[in-house]
């Protein structure tokens, strides 16, 4: 089952933490960082559902590497994507010329 980290502004309160009881919540840099394993797509969807119920925006959300997975690829700026061990859908390794 894949892990998930959802990353939203600020620290959460009790009250609001509990509400995620399959997440554990860590404070990093001003930031409140939610992660754990989510064992469907569905249970994602449901997790953004209650951050929006309470008024808290999504700073950022990703899948995180699981011992039965491969690495998720890297999302570069313009929608590039780099595939870990691999090279860019342009034929390129990233590489200056």
């Amino acid at each position: 089952m894949p892990r998930y980290e959802f990353v939203v502004d600020g620290t959460l309160g009790r009250e609001i933490v509990s509400a995620f009881p399959e997440l554990e919540p860590t404070v990093q840099f001003g930031k409140t960082v939610l992660s754990g394993t989510l064992a469907a797509p569905s249970a994602v969807r449901e997790v953004l559902v209650r951050l929006e119920s309470f008024g808290i925006g999504l700073h950022s959300m990703r899948v995180l590497e699981g011992d039965d997975q491969a690495p998720a690829p890297a999302v570069e700026p313009g929608g590039a994507q780099t595939i870990p061990g691999g090279t860019r859908p342009n034929g390129g390794n990233g590489s200056s010329r």
